[in-house]
């Protein structure tokens, strides 16, 4: 069943009106200007919203919605003015100074912000909260108007752990394909272990016996110990290696390569490169 609107309407003089202080709407100088030709032409048509304050008087109102109206009907010598007359808490009404009034002008950001300010501070209101309450309709329309550089970076501190969140809920994801990946075929793969490659870049994988496991070891241990760079220090030592042997640019020294690795049992990498080079 359909609820009937019932609206309440009261004329109060213009003397017990008061605009609300730190209203963030502004009007440019034309469009206050046709607001009053508006009002001389079709009268004072559009009830104020008003909130009683009692912190300036017996009998005094403060104008949630309507201020320049107000204005502009004491310029136009308004004697009273019809109002509705709400019972908005203090919260409520300057939620709604926002709220009613960003609709039929411009937000002043420097006195939005110092609203902001206040109700974050005194209520323990977030920005998202408030901007909800607003009528925003998102974070980013919001923070056009609020110019509070921590704020920013509070906004920026959300944004990065919502960023996180979603890495994480990635990796979860991943992790759940790879146990399937695992539990169905595990058993097939010969190593212990699936090596994935993304897009175009290229990836190198070494498998190690013994041998080169340790003289990797013991570079890496001492680039540690002596802060080097590894990167630097490993194509380094290759480059010497293979310009010693002539290993790109010209038949390598097998032989004597792999005399210097004969030391170890599992030489099948090099027994390969020597079979491979070997004349049939």
């Amino acid at each position: 069943m359909s609820k009937k609107a019932e609206i309440h309407l009261e004329y109060i003089s213009v003397d017990d009106l008061h605009e609300f202080e730190g209203n963030p709407q502004e009007q440019s100088q034309d469009t206050f200007n046709n607001l009053i030709q508006e009002i001389e032409t079709d009268g004072f048509d559009e009830p104020l919203q008003v909130v009683k304050a009692p912190d300036l008087g017996s009998g005094q109102y403060r104008i949630v919605s309507g201020n320049h109206r107000y204005v502009a009907a004491r310029l136009l010598d308004y004697d009273e003015l019809p109002v509705i007359v709400r019972d908005w808490d203090d919260l409520t009404a300057r939620i709604k100074l926002v709220r009613r009034n960003r609709l039929k002008g411009d937000i002043n950001s420097q006195k939005f912000t110092k609203l902001i300010n206040s109700l974050s501070e005194e209520e323990q209101l977030d920005h998202e909260v408030l901007q909800e309450m607003m009528g925003f309709v998102n974070i980013d329309d919001y923070m056009k108007y609020f110019k509070d550089d921590e704020a920013k970076k509070e906004k920026g501190a959300h944004a990065a752990t919502k960023e996180v969140d979603t890495q994480l809920k990635l990796v979860d994801n991943l992790s759940q394909v790879l146990n399937r990946l695992f539990t169905d075929f595990g058993d097939t793969v010969p190593f212990s272990f699936m090596f994935f490659t993304y897009g175009s870049k290229m990836h190198l994988m070494v498998q190690m016996n013994d041998k080169l496991k340790r003289l990797t070891e013991k570079i890496t241990k001492k680039c540690a110990e002596d802060g080097l760079d590894i990167n630097v220090v490993f194509p380094g030592l290759l480059d010497m290696g293979i310009e010693a042997t002539a290993f790109l640019t010209g038949p390598p020294e097998i032989v004597e390569i792999e005399e210097r690795a004969d030391n170890e049992d599992d030489n099948s990498d090099l027994k390969a490169i020597t079979d491979a080079s070997s004349p049939n």
